[in-house]
């Protein structure tokens, strides 16, 4: 009796080589998501301390805060969304700021305005809460 030899590929080796390829993705998936986290949340923190160095300098120069970041000749990095205000920012008592990148929210707070909504940050810190 002869075996008869067939060429090419099974259906079960097929399945078995999509399943690694599952397999090795489920486990890359968390580690390129936390990575996109960590960076979102450093493009955040970096802004709001530029924007700090920023607001010193205009305020040196103007004796008052800015409240907008192109008065500063600061630019955003485009993936970063920055609000500016606080009560004491027309007065140069302080001013507070916010940077959003993705889903991480960053907080910063100068002078008398170190309390943003319900976080309270220390004077010139940036705060990431997770």
């Amino acid at each position: 009796m002869r075996t008869r030899r067939v060429d090419g590929v099974t259906t079960l080796e097929i399945v078995l080589i999509v399943a690694i390829i599952c397999l090795l993705v489920a486990i890359a998936f968390p580690w390129f998501t936390r990575a996109g986290r960590q960076q979102a949340a450093y493009d955040a923190r970096q802004t709001l301390e530029h924007l700090r160095d920023a607001q010193d300098a205009y305020f040196a120069k103007h004796h008052k805060y800015a409240t907008l970041t192109d008065t500063m000749d600061y630019h955003v990095p485009p993936q970063v969304h920055v609000s500016i205000g606080g009560e004491g920012i027309s007065t140069g008592r302080g001013w507070n700021a916010t940077a959003v990148a993705s889903n991480t929210t960053c907080y910063i707070g100068v002078g008398i305005d170190t309390i943003i909504g319900n976080v309270h940050t220390s004077d010139g810190h940036v705060l990431c809460p997770q």
